[in-house]
């Protein structure tokens, strides 16, 4: 996803002592589930998002001691940390312009999330679309920086770069990317004769 925004990135590998420097990036994203396999590089990352920084939990992650000591940084109230099979997505935001309200996958998305309450200031984008509406993408403002959390491991491939992609952008208060808004038309055997007259859908 980052790649198709234009937004350059590095990668870290937390199989290794990551001594990061946080002050020198606009953002970071977590995307593995064992949070306990670095606990004090989460603790630093966490505290750096109350100095001002911003975090993307862009999956899920697993239970942990290191999750229960630091959910509540990330807008929950109260955590139930048993995961749970959840199904659909529903917009509950315009994070995608005309979406809101609008349901996809609740016969073929299936995935795991943890039951939360959220803090009344944490904005909610995405729910399950099943009768448990969990919420799945929210953003939370943590003292000077700000989180969005997705909860769940259903955004791991490609057809969800644009989730991904659009929960990216609510880290900052403007983000702009490149977007090509057009259409490709091959025309067999040009240069054949051409029908008199247009087509409605060249026009739309």
């Amino acid at each position: 996803a980052l790649s198709s925004m234009r937004v350059r990135y590095v990668t870290a590998d937390i199989n290794r002592p990551l001594n990061q420097d946080y002050d020198k990036y606009d953002a970071v994203i977590v995307s593995f589930l064992n949070y306990d396999k670095v606990a004090s590089d989460i603790f630093e990352l966490f505290d750096w998002v109350e100095d001002g920084g911003k975090v993307m939990i862009s999956i899920r992650p697993d239970p942990s001691q290191t999750l229960n000591a630091e959910y509540r940084k990330l807008g929950i109230e109260t955590i139930f940390t048993l995961l749970q099979n959840t199904h659909g997505v529903r917009f509950e935001s315009e994070i995608f312009p005309g979406a809101l309200g609008a349901s996809i996958g609740l016969d073929f998305f299936n995935h795991t999330s943890y039951p939360v309450d959220l803090e009344p200031d944490a904005v909610v984008h995405l729910i399950s679309a099943d009768n448990r509406e969990h919420p799945l993408l929210w953003q939370y403002d943590s003292g000077e920086g700000r989180f969005v959390v997705v909860n769940t491991d259903q955004f791991t491939t490609k057809i969800s770069r644009g989730i991904l992609g659009a929960g990216f952008s609510l880290l900052f208060d403007t983000f702009a990317y490149p977007v090509i808004n057009s259409s490709v038309f091959f025309i067999d055997d040009f240069p054949g004769p051409f029908i008199p007259g247009t087509n409605e859908i060249i026009q739309a």
